[in-house]
């Protein structure tokens, strides 16, 4: 009888692009992988994270205008598999924040952000 062959597949990681444009007095960006922030940004900024299968993911987006204008936050989210995860705006005064997750990624795709005031 011969040998047995064991093979061992890499599964491939997931690139997860993002982008923060921040229009606000104040406005923060966050990603959280795996319940660890990852990325914390308060200027617009742009990068992209390689996920295992199995990681999830948690972005937030907070704006803080100032008096008398009006809060916005944006988030959208996208999966290569799976399409529009996530695409909403928040408006408030002073402060809005926009959350999405905890989501598992099945395939590349992004997360872009945006604080404004108006």
């Amino acid at each position: 009888m011969p040998n047995p062959i064991y093979i061992t597949i890499d599964v491939a990681q997931y690139q997860i692009g993002w982008s923060f444009s921040q229009q606000a007095s104040s406005g923060t960006f966050t990603i959280d992988v795996n319940g660890s922030q990852v990325v914390y940004t308060t200027s617009g900024n742009s990068g992209y994270l390689l996920l295992d299968p199995g990681d999830y993911v948690t972005a937030n987006v907070y704006t803080a205008a100032t008096s008398p204008l009006i809060a916005e936050s944006t988030l959208y989210v996208y999966d290569s598999v799976d399409g529009v995860l996530y695409n909403n705006a928040s408006t408030g005064y002073p402060t809005v924040t926009e959350t999405y997750g905890p989501y598992y990624p099945s395939g590349n795709g992004s997360i872009d952000a945006q604080s404004y005031e108006y």
